[in-house]
């Protein structure tokens, strides 16, 4: 689940919630919800961690097709 939909579940006033249980600036969030900013691996694992992973690090660096084509190419 990316960040945007997250915050489509569970409406716009879930962004203050994040930013009150991460520390993270509001303004962060919000950029990275939109898709104007990925954030570093710190940042990502904060708000995975206050989304109690229904938001994961990999969902939120982008890099779910690279990890579904890295398990294709492997076999797993």
């Amino acid at each position: 689940m990316t960040l945007a939909e997250y915050v489509e579940k569970y409406g716009k006033s879930v962004k203050t919630d994040l930013h009150k249980s991460t520390g993270l600036r509001w303004q962060t969030i919000h950029d990275i919800a939109e898709g104007r900013s990925v954030p570093r691996l710190e940042t990502a694992k904060k708000l995975a961690a206050a989304t109690g992973g229904e938001v994961t690090v990999v969902d939120l660096l982008g890099l779910q097709g690279l990890i579904d084509v890295e398990l294709d190419a492997t076999g797993s």
